[in-house]
């Protein structure tokens, strides 16, 4: 059990430890998890995004069942100069996951918006 401070607020290591824990059962994502501060972030109405960079910038692309984003629009998104592999996935038909979509050839889709 992670250790409380005396207000009652869980300590700022187990925060941590807590923010950086993820369930085995989603390890096939083979995610990374970057924390970033807000005030170092773009806010767009009530939502926050951490800007692209040498570090911290995508490499690839899943677009979910219901993702309506075109591939153009993608491209305006990325920097000049950048690129990503894009893949769509689709429902799965005997179960409720989501799986690659083998009727999409994937795509390298390369950026033309501003550097």
């Amino acid at each position: 059990m992670p250790a409380l401070t005396k207000r009652g607020d869980l300590a700022k290591k187990d925060k941590a430890i807590i923010y950086a824990t993820k369930s085995q059962h989603w390890e096939y994502e083979e995610e990374v998890r970057v924390f970033v501060l807000l005030k170092d972030c773009i806010q767009d109405g009530g939502l926050y995004f951490a800007p692209f960079s040498r570090l911290f910038r995508p490499v690839g692309l899943i677009a979910g069942p219901l993702c309506k984003v075109t591939e153009a629009q993608i491209a305006q998104a990325l920097p000049k100069g950048e690129s990503v592999h894009l893949t769509r996935s689709r429902l799965a038909f005997r179960s409720f996951n989501v799986v690659k979509n083998k009727s999409f050839t994937p795509v390298v889709i390369h950026g033309v918006g501003p550097i």
